[in-house]
C-alpha cells in the first residue's frame, strides 16, 4: 500500500469517526445548535407570518440591522462580548428601532415602507461608524462581533440557548392567547378597533416580539439573514 493510499484511508476513517460523534451527539454543542436552528425556525416563522399579513415584511430587516448599533455601545461600554451585555443592547435597540417605525408610520402622511427605510438605513448607518471606532481603538478582541453579524449557530452557549427557549415559549404563548385579536387587528384594522380589539397595542406588542425574536435568532443566523428567516417561510406559506 503506498503512502498516499494509506494518508486517504487514514483520513477517511478519521472522517468517519467524526462524522459518528456529530451524529450521535455526543458534544454538546451539536444538540445546542440542532435544537437552536429548530427554535429560530419556528419562532421567526411564527413572528413574520404577521409581518407578512400586516405588510411589514421589511420590518424585520430593520430590526435585524438596527441591532448592530446596540451590539457595539455594548461592547464599547462593558469591554466584553459576553453574551448578556451584548444581548441586551441589541435589544435595546432593536426595540427603539421598531417603536420609531411605529411612531413615525401611525402618522397621517407618512408611509410604513418610508419609515423603515429611513430607521434601517439611519441605526444601520450608525452601527458601521461605532464598528469602524471599535476595529481602530479597541484593545481587546473584538472578533466575537463577527458572530453576532454573520451567525454562529455551533457557538451558541448554554445561556443563549436558554434565552431561546425562554423567548420561544414566551411568545408562543402569547400568540396562542391573543392570536383572536392579533388576527382581527391583521386582516381588518377597522372592524377589530370597532369590536374593541386594542389595536394599536396589538400594533407595538408585534413589534416588542418582532425585536425580541431578531435578538435571540442573531447568534445562531446574525444580523444579515434574520430577515431572511422571518420573511421567506411566512411567504412561502402564503401562497
Amino acid at each position: 500500500m503506498s503512502a498516499a493510499t494509506l494518508q486517504l484511508a487514514i483520513t477517511m476513517a478519521q472522517l468517519q469517526e467524526r462524522s459518528l460523534e456529530f451524529i450521535s451527539f455526543e458534544h454538546a454543542f451539536v444538540w445546542r445548535a440542532l435544537t437552536a436552528s429548530i427554535l429560530v425556525g419556528g419562532l421567526c416563522g411564527m413572528v413574520g407570518t404577521f409581518l407578512v399579513l400586516r405588510g411589514l415584511s421589511l420590518m424585520g430587516d430593520a430590526a435585524g440591522h438596527s441591532t448592530l448599533p446596540g451590539i457595539c455601545v455594548a461592547f464599547l461600554l462593558m469591554g466584553t462580548l459576553s453574551p448578556l451585555p451584548i444581548m441586551l443592547g441589541a435589544l435595546g435597540s432593536a426595540l427603539l428601532a421598531a417603536l420609531t417605525v411605529g411612531a413615525i408610520s401611525r402618522g397621517a402622511r407618512a408611509r410604513p415602507d418610508a419609515a423603515i427605510g429611513i430607521v434601517l438605513s439611519v441605526f444601520f448607518g450608525v452601527g458601521i461608524v461605532l464598528l469602524s471606532h471599535i476595529q481602530r481603538v479597541a484593545v481587546t478582541s473584538y472578533a466575537g462581533l463577527d458572530a453576532m453579524l454573520l451567525g454562529n449557530v455551533a457557538g451558541i452557549s448554554p445561556e443563549q440557548w436558554a434565552g431561546l427557549v425562554g423567548v420561544t415559549i414566551l411568545l408562543g404563548g402569547g400568540t396562542l392567547i391573543f392570536m383572536r385579536p392579533l388576527a382581527l387587528s391583521t386582516f381588518d384594522e377597522g372592524f377589530a378597533a370597532s369590536v374593541g380589539v386594542p389595536v394599536r397595542a396589538m400594533h407595538y406588542g408585534l413589534l416588542v416580539a418582532l425585536a425580541l425574536s431578531v435578538v435571540v435568532s442573531i447568534q445562531a443566523v446574525g444580523v444579515v439573514l434574520v430577515s431572511a428567516m422571518l420573511i421567506i417561510p411566512a411567504a412561502a406559506a402564503l401562497y
